[in-house]
């Protein structure tokens, strides 16, 4: 049986995920392929259904122990599930396959799980590699990326950061930063943006927007949302951006916003609805979208869901700076490839959230990740305060959570919150000399605008 590879290519793009699974399951019915069955574990894992992920990537595996996707997804499945040890032998498959980009991918998910001890012959082998001319560039920066991690392991920073450097400059050539539409997407909103008078509906779901820099512990805040009985997690979801993206086709993204009909944006709000439901497995009177980039849309989830809670988690932004240059994305951030970019990013996210402060004062709760690091106790009891929640023991020793995690602190997350990611990109700053002016004036604002220690 052909798969209907229009079809669900049509579905996936316009995230219909729940149809598309659908569709899948059908089609499984009459034909046991395995292209349909990897596609459709795929698309749970994509929603966060992993045990039945599970299910089908090992039935994959059993019919082709060779296809490098089913590993690697299988891996990503239970580096999800918590199962660091078990996902890292799925990646070691990968890492010590022939062909160097299929490597390259495999040492890079090693590096992302933050828990793999590289040994000497994984840094040989990478090495090695690295002199193959004929390894595409992309691949190239991944597998730098993944030495990076490997010299950080073994406190060489010198190494560490010169890799880190090399791979982010081949992958910022293939994925350059276009500041400029950032900049005027910020200018405009803050230009023409104008607050609606739309009320929420009182038996409409609350959504819980945790937004910021990636790499802030805004995996961490949502773990300890979602320890609660009365809120579910979903994923980083795209599809405000994917609203915002219709309004800026039909004109101007800020100006149609603000003219939003209360009928248009009524069926915006129950399109979102629809398209989360997917993810959500529990009937939970609160969900939370953990899309960080969520903060340039956040006249949009005002207008759509006036009763939404906003959490903004801030980190030091050096440590945050050296996490982010340290994380490879798969798709977007790519600012991310270079501080110059990363400094100018996070010089716009702070304009932005000070404009949607003055503007919704009540609306937005901010949070430090260095206080929750210190303070837990008082800061998840003081998230829970702002989310209206009852305190329950759960949410206070979030490590204890089985739900899956899709992110990359997945390994990170189930481990007892503590104190030792704070100051952790000192060790890089001799590197950073020409960009600490900087950072430390961006620390200063942020602790201005966001009023985190007072």
């Amino acid at each position: 049986m052909e798969i209907d590879l229009k079809k669900i290519a049509d579905l996936e793009s316009s995230r219909d995920y729940a149809r598309v699974i659908q569709v899948l399951h059908s089609m499984l019915e009459q034909s046991q392929e395995a292209p349909i069955r990897l596609r459709l574990a795929m698309m749970l894992l994509k929603t966060g259904q992993i045990d039945s992920a599970l299910e089908h990537f090992q039935l994959c595996s059993q019919g082709d122990e060779s296809n490098h996707i089913v590993t690697l997804n299988y891996g990503h499945t239970l580096k999800a599930k918590g199962e660091s040890q078990q996902a890292a032998e799925k990646y070691i498959q990968l890492a010590h396959m022939d062909d160097d980009k299929i490597s390259a991918i495999g040492y890079w998910s090693l590096a992302n799980l933050k828990s793999y001890e590289f040994q000497p012959e994984d840094i040989s082998d990478i090495a090695r590699r690295l002199k193959n001319e004929a390894t595409p560039p992309g691949y190239r920066g991944l597998l730098l990326l993944g030495l990076a991690e490997a010299k950080d392991q073994q406190g060489n920073t010198d190494a560490a950061f010169t890799a880190l450097q090399q791979g982010n400059n081949i992958i910022a050539q293939h994925r350059p930063f276009r500041g400029d539409l950032y900049q005027q997407l910020i200018q405009a909103l803050m230009r023409n943006f104008k607050p609606s008078k739309r009320t929420g509906s009182s038996d409409q779901d609350t959504p819980v927007f945790i937004i910021g820099m990636p790499r802030s512990g805004s995996t961490l805040v949502e773990q300890i949302l979602a320890n609660h009985s009365q809120v579910e997690s979903t994923d980083e979801l795209l599809f405000l951006g994917d609203i915002s993206i219709e309004l800026e086709n039909k004109g101007s993204y800020a100006k149609g916003l603000s003219n939003l009909s209360s009928n248009k944006a009524n069926a915006y709000a129950n399109e979102y609805l629809t398209k989360t439901a997917i993810y959500r497995h529990a009937p939970s009177p609160y969900f939370i979208d953990k899309n960080p980039n969520n903060f340039l849309h956040i006249g949009l989830i005002k207008t759509l869901f006036p009763q939404a809670k906003i959490i903004n988690i801030v980190r030091d932004p050096l440590d945050n700076g050296v996490s982010v240059f340290r994380q490879f994305f798969s798709e977007g951030h790519e600012y991310s490839y270079a501080f110059e970019g990363i400094i100018f990013y996070w010089q716009g996210y702070i304009a932005l959230m000070q404009y949607w402060q003055n503007l919704f004062p009540d609306s937005i709760y901010n949070m430090s990740y260095e206080r929750l690091a210190k303070e837990p106790h008082i800061s998840i009891q003081s998230l829970l305060d702002y989310c209206q929640l009852d305190s329950e023991p759960a949410c206070f020793t979030p490590e204890t959570s089985s739900r899956p995690v899709l992110t990359p602190s997945a390994t990170q997350v189930r481990k007892p919150i503590s104190v030792s990611a704070i100051g952790s990109g000192l060790k890089y700053k001799n590197h950073l000399k020409v960009h600490l002016p900087k950072l430390a004036l961006l620390r200063k604002k942020t602790e201005e605008i966001f009023a985190l220690y007072q």
